[in-house]
């Protein structure tokens, strides 16, 4: 009898389990990213240069691969390389998200820039998605605005899906 009790529980809580886990997962990334977007902002700010934030290889170039690792330095000569020889420095970095999950940040930006007036280097704003695998309902966002402010997405109409400027995120706009 308490075995069947005890199955009949973890039929129930099981999936809901693995998308608590799911949901954690992206909350903490989309934390990690915010946190290391404002440490850019503020870096410009407070040192009164251009601060990039990119994905480097293992080359130290920025390149595409925004899943990856991501580092944040002042790029002195503006050639997407992290060039410690010419005494740039590595300002902060962040691990790469879990195997399978991506992080989207447009098509082919390959690095963010922010201005020492806070900010954000560019024509439009930017929109970075992260989406886990297998549960794109779970992807969350953050937008940065020409301002250089940056938010993470919320799930304005209580749907349990993240929106952006009152429409749903998507891992396949991209």
């Amino acid at each position: 009898m308490s075995i069947s009790i005890i199955s009949i529980l973890l039929t129930i809580t099981l999936p809901n389990l693995d998308h608590f886990i799911v949901r954690l997962r992206v909350d903490n990334e989309i934390t990690s990213l915010h946190r290391l977007i404002l440490i850019t902002r503020n870096h410009a700010i407070n040192t009164g240069q251009d601060v990039t934030m990119c994905p480097l290889d293992t080359k130290n170039q920025c390149n595409t691969n925004w899943h990856g690792s991501i580092g944040v330095f002042i790029d002195g000569n503006n050639n997407k390389t992290l060039d410690l020889t010419e005494n740039e420095i590595l300002i902060r970095t962040k691990d790469p998200i879990k195997l399978g999950d991506t992080l989207i940040y447009g098509k082919n930006r390959d690095r963010i820039i922010y201005k020492p007036t806070g900010q954000f280097r560019g024509l439009s704003n930017a929109t970075f998605i992260y989406c886990p695998k297998d549960h794109q309902s779970l992807s969350r966002g953050i937008i940065i605005s020409r301002s250089g402010r940056s938010y993470k997405s919320t799930d304005f109409n209580n749907d349990g899906k993240n929106d952006r400027n009152n429409k749903k995120l998507s891992c396949n706009n991209f």
